[in-house]
């Protein structure tokens, strides 16, 4: 019978299972990626709600280009 090392991962507390206090498992996500990608996703919010309020005070020409562009802008 062989033994067989176990698996290495930088981060030991990838590779715990499900436990009684954390439920179904969800690898650890560093606590600073997070914060920037919220962060990254409130700017992209507060630019489309200037956008969106910007469009109203517009003509009718020129809120459609603007708003055609808008709309498909994807992020």
């Amino acid at each position: 019978m062989s033994t067989t090392p176990p698996p290495s991962h930088p981060n030991p507390r990838v590779l715990q299972g499900p436990t009684k206090n954390r439920g179904n498992f969800q690898p650890i996500k560093p606590m600073k990626i997070i914060g920037q990608h919220r962060e990254q996703r409130t700017t992209v919010k507060i630019c489309e709600m200037t956008e969106r309020r910007r469009l109203g005070e517009v003509s009718d020409k020129e809120k459609s280009l603007a708003l055609h562009r808008f709309q498909y802008d994807f992020r």
